[in-house]
């Protein structure tokens, strides 16, 4: 029968029930770990059920998905904002220079065509920071030893 426990260095490691009290390396660190001689107790704020505990654990990571999502909604958005104060300062300064260049609607035209520029920028950088909590919680999904498949699917959104 397979007995589990951690390293130190938060690797879970996977031995027989038969090596308990002796002392194994960690794939990980390379550190010689004790195996414990008995199972740990649980703590007492530990006595939850394996389905409850699943269920706060795909409640936090639907929490953490619904954030990245958002990030990348706002990030999209400046840059549509930018594209428009772009566009506009264009057609400003087009207009001036139709109707005859002032100096006041040039500044003006320009300005909004450096705000938008940096709108579209932001955007960029903040749609990035979403994909990367994406990435990063996906990664941490699918190394959680609390979610089945299903489960982790499930906390996906898939």
């Amino acid at each position: 029968m397979d007995f589990s426990f951690s390293c130190p260095c938060g690797q879970a490691l996977v031995t027989s029930v038969e090596k308990r009290g002796t002392e194994v390396k960690c794939p990980t660190c390379s550190a010689t770990v004790m195996v414990p001689a008995a199972a740990p107790a649980a703590p007492a704020s530990a006595k939850q059920t394996g389905s409850a505990l699943t269920a706060k654990v795909i409640t936090r990571y639907r929490d953490g998905y619904a954030v990245a999502g958002t990030l990348c909604a706002e990030g999209a958005q400046m840059k549509r904002l930018g594209f428009f104060a772009i566009v506009g300062g264009l057609v400003s300064y087009l207009y001036g220079l139709w109707y005859g260049p002032d100096r006041v609607g040039v500044a003006i035209s320009l300005a909004a065509v450096g705000l938008g520029a940096f709108m579209v920028a932001l955007g960029v950088f903040v749609s990035a920071l979403g994909q990367m909590v994406r990435a990063a919680l996906d990664s941490a999904v699918h190394g959680s030893p609390f979610l089945s498949e299903a489960d982790k699917a499930k906390a996906m959104g898939l």
